[in-house]
């Protein structure tokens, strides 16, 4: 008995005891997953030159590579280098995390030859994360789901729930029954249901998510587009009482050029509670170049989205 007790109270402790946060990685068999990138012909090359090395180097020294890639594809050199420089920085907080010491870049799948058999996604979960945790359900932009993203969101909300899908080269046009299977998936994994999340998007993810949202505006408490406005037709699609928030540089073409004003208007004509905002002097990358700012209206909205609807 003197053995016994002893061991049954430290049973009953570590019963009771909150679960420490873990960032995990689920995979799970699927008909749904991303059909592989294609390219020109003449650039195929390059490509199988990039998915050796996604699979042979970590994620931070392929992001080294940041500065020709955005030349490449049409940045000018001095915002190129910018952006370098940034996710230098994003990349060294990364290193110096215990949480992500070995998490698993999604690149090289999101990158894969042929269409996955497996769905994959990285997940989240806070240290006593139960039932009731806040959920936020996040799809990534045009280049995969980088670290990054999941780091800048583990720091900002890490009480909550974190889901962050693999799918191809962005989340434009992730279908539905992928996205079901996600949160069925982590389901499986915590050993309960969840509640239903916040849907957030940043670039092509944004115009995935609202996509989604205007399809099955009861599954998520709200949309978060992040540097993207509602794709061409969606606004017509968007459900009378669904709740968006927007928020985008004041550099970018779609601003300039009227097209986010007049999204934001038409959203409002449809009866749909919108909240907009435009970070002035800022490009693409906000994220990462007005981090205090944009984690200060991100906070904002999520906790908005989280009470009642009057």
């Amino acid at each position: 008995m003197k053995t016994f007790v002893p061991g049954l109270v430290l049973l009953l402790m570590a019963s009771f005891a909150p679960a420490e946060e873990r960032l995990v990685t689920l995979t799970w068999p699927t008909k749904h997953a991303s059909a592989p990138v294609r390219l020109e012909e003449e650039q195929e090359q390059w490509m199988s030159l990039i998915r050796w090395g996604l699979a042979a180097a970590p994620e931070s020294l392929v992001m080294q590579f940041t500065y020709f890639g955005s030349t490449t594809l049409g940045l000018p050199s001095e915002k190129a280098k910018r952006l370098q420089a940034l996710l230098t920085e994003r990349y060294r907080k990364i290193a110096s995390d215990p949480l992500f010491e070995e998490a698993d870049s999604a690149l090289s799948y999101c990158f894969s030859r042929t269409r996955p058999e497996t769905g994959r996604m990285t997940v989240y979960l806070p240290e006593g994360a139960g039932e009731k945790s806040p959920v936020i359900l996040f799809l990534h932009g045009y280049g995969g789901s980088f670290l990054f993203y999941q780091h800048y969101l583990v720091s900002l909300f890490p009480d909550h729930i974190l889901v962050f899908p693999a799918y191809g080269d962005s989340c434009s046009h992730i279908p539905r029954e992928y996205l079901q299977e996600c949160l069925a998936e982590v389901s499986s994994e915590t050993g309960w249901k969840l509640p239903r999340p916040v849907l957030m998007g940043i670039s092509a993810g944004g115009y995935g998510g609202f996509r989604e949202y205007a399809r099955n505006p009861r599954g998520y408490l709200g949309l978060v587009s992040i540097a993207a406005p509602p794709p061409s037709g969606i606004v017509s699609q968007v459900q009378k009482g669904s709740r968006v928030r927007l928020v985008a540089g004041g550099e970018e073409g779609f601003v300039t050029d009227g097209r986010f004003a007049k999204a934001v208007r038409q959203l409002e004509e449809r009866g749909v509670e919108v909240r907009s905002r435009v970070l002035p002097g800022e490009d693409h990358f906000f994220l990462l170049s007005s981090e205090k700012t944009t984690s200060e209206v991100l906070s904002a909205w999520d906790a908005e989205l989280r009470k009642p609807v009057r």
